[in-house]
């Protein structure tokens, strides 16, 4: 067993990170809880390490991998855990994650959220009595700041918490902190949300490379006429279909038009989640107050 302290290379990492990995996956006995708990230790230490250091580059994947590990050894069944160790696991991911929410923190706190949801929700589903209002109200601030920054992950954050037994405290709170809004808004397609708007824009995109084009054919074909340097019968009828190009461009020009019209709309439709993600914290925080 490798000792908390002993982080100081990647290869006593990779050893610790298989060594949980082979007890999750049932490959060995059952660790004894100080045993179990020095190995965790480790791992929190090094996440620690590498989400807080200011002159450091976090590895978000390696992150992201590693609490993965430590939901699925949860899950496992063979930490050899009593109840009270789960709640010294919570509060000090607890304590690392509140870490994210200074102006100088780094934002891998914020990409490997949702797998720090992960660990949490796990942790629930053992002990649901514990008192998760803390870990609750930074997941949602975190799920906040993901949508915010336009990534998919806060769903996931989502699916977490709903996923919570229904026994925890922390999600009743939520219940009536206009959670049920945001689950309608997730069931209903937030998470479509971005995906709809860049497919609107890559179209408006187009059809303004079309209308571009339009524009120097009529052009083109008006600048020839007006000089008189349509000599030929088949240029003269090319000449002739300016006002067909006209008459194709304001269509293209009203399709445009009908796509922005759509982006607006999905735009509104993202700033109003927005707030309503930030009211449903600030009424979860007014409810344990």
């Amino acid at each position: 067993m490798i000792m908390a302290g002993n982080l100081d290379s990647i290869d006593r990492v990779r050893i610790i990170r298989q060594e949980l990995t082979k007890m999750a996956a049932g490959g060995a006995m059952e660790m004894t809880s100080d045993s179990s708990c020095a190995l965790l230790r480790n791992y929190f230490d090094f996440l620690e390490q590498q989400l807080s250091d200011a002159g450091a580059i976090p590895d978000v994947s390696q992150i992201q991998e590693m609490l993965l590990e430590v939901s699925e050894f949860i899950r496992s069944g063979k930490t050899g855990y009593y109840s009270d160790e789960y709640g010294r696991i919570l509060k000090r991911l607890v304590s690392i994650y509140a870490g994210g929410f200074s102006s100088s923190s780094s934002s891998a706190f914020t990409l490997t959220s949702a797998n720090y949801a992960d660990v949490v929700e796990a942790i629930s589903n053992r002990f649901p009595g514990y008192d998760y209002t803390e870990a609750m109200g930074q997941l949602l601030a975190y799920m906040e700041q993901l949508f915010a920054n336009r990534k998919s992950d806060w769903k996931t954050i989502y699916e977490h918490i709903i996923s919570m037994p229904e026994s925890v405290e922390a999600k009743r709170l939520i219940k009536a902190a206009r959670f049920e809004e945001v689950r309608q808004w997730a069931e209903e397609g937030a998470g479509n949300l971005f995906g709809i708007r860049a497919d609107l824009l890559e179209v408006i995109g187009q059809l303004s490379a079309e209308i571009d084009q339009l524009n120097a054919d009529i052009e083109h074909l008006g600048r020839a006429w007006r000089t008189g340097r349509v000599v030929s019968l088949a240029a003269r009828r090319k000449a002739n279909e300016v006002p067909a190009l006209i008459e194709a461009r304001e269509r293209v020009i009203h399709q445009r038009m009908d796509k922005q019209n759509l982006v607006e709309l999905i735009e509104s439709n993202i700033e109003e989640f927005e707030m309503l993600l930030r009211s449903a914290r600030r009424a979860f925080f007014f409810h344990i107050v």
